[in-house]
């Protein structure tokens, strides 16, 4: 899997999580979003471990707090670079 594919599927699922539209390029953080509260954070987590077949740990988790940083937790668990 590609980074755009991340990516997209990345903003895909903020986007059913957050009911907002989010763009496959855009990096949405956390802090930014007030809908992302804690509640949502953990279904953003979970579905992401579901689409990508992964488990974050506790510590990425935490780290887990905008686009880009899943993104780049993805690639992680897939043995690849960061994605930017």
């Amino acid at each position: 899997m590609n980074d755009l594919e991340i990516k997209q599927i990345v903003a895909e699922v903020l986007s059913a999580v957050l009911h907002r539209h989010v763009e496959a390029g855009e990096n949405l953080e956390r802090a930014q979003a007030p809908e992302w509260d804690s509640l949502n954070h953990m279904e953003v987590v979970f579905s992401v471990e579901e689409k990508f077949d992964i488990r974050l740990s506790e510590e990425e988790l935490a780290s887990a707090d905008s686009s880009s940083a899943i993104c780049t937790l993805i690639r992680g668990h897939m043995g690849g670079p960061k994605v930017s």
